[in-house]
């Protein structure tokens, strides 16, 4: 009887914390070109557990990943070397009850070499790393595509965060229009890209946004982070 309740105890508890974390989105996209030094990865984690939980990663790469390219992940305590693929045991991430964080990433660099991939992030309840509780696929795409015939790297969003419009600075002459995603990776708006315009997200709730510069030929040229106040 005890053992059968020991069983069904680790049971409930397996199952109660694979409900404990959401990583999103579920599936990101990404495009660049190959000669970028590097592309960092956001994805967002959230408690929604009534307590504090503790976890840890790791990075799958399929076979398809090229020998050249290199990963960093940074997670909520540190950013690894170079090729360290999985949480060490003794590092765990926490999170307090019903809190949610955007600081963990992949900073990816291509080395100026073509090439796609898929790879898996995975959030693990336990240091060994098998009871599985989430997972982000990230799928690559490195085009041949010069970066200065694209869009100037120095390009960003201001103000960010913002309150209820933002503007755009940097050089994108190819850029067309912007599209604007939630972080569960649903298309919200989009629009034409003028110079000197201001993009209106007053109806926006308080959180992180993705923003999607796009050519004519509806190609991702810069992806950039929109944080809404």
């Amino acid at each position: 009887m005890n053992k059968l309740f020991f069983i069904v105890t680790v049971l409930f508890f397996s199952l109660k914390l694979s409900g404990q974390l959401v990583l999103t989105p579920d599936t990101l996209e990404i495009s660049f070109p190959h000669d970028t030094a590097y592309y960092d990865i956001h994805m967002t984690v959230a408690n929604i557990y009534n307590g504090p939980v503790s976890f840890w990663w790791r990075l799958v790469k399929d076979g398809t990943f090229p020998s050249t390219w290199t990963t960093q992940v940074c997670d909520l305590n540190t950013c690894y070397f170079e090729g360290v693929d999985k949480c060490p045991k003794n590092n765990p991430n926490s999170l307090t009850a019903g809190s949610s964080s955007d600081a963990m990433y992949v900073k990816l660099n291509p080395k100026n070499t073509e090439g796609t991939t898929n790879m898996w992030f995975k959030l693990y309840s336990n240091s060994d790393l098998t009871n599985l509780v989430d997972s982000l696929l990230i799928v690559v795409v490195s085009q041949g595509t010069s970066q200065k015939d694209v869009v100037n790297e120095q390009i960003a969003i201001f103000p960010n965060p913002a309150i209820d419009y933002f503007s755009l600075k940097g050089e994108f002459d190819n850029a067309d229009h912007l599209e604007i995603f939630d972080a569960t990776g649903r298309l919200l708006d989009h629009t034409q890209i003028e110079p000197g315009k201001q993009y209106n997200i007053s109806g926006l709730h308080t959180g992180l946004y993705y923003v999607k510069l796009m050519d004519r030929q509806r190609q991702v040229i810069q992806t950039l982070r929109l944080h809404k106040d």
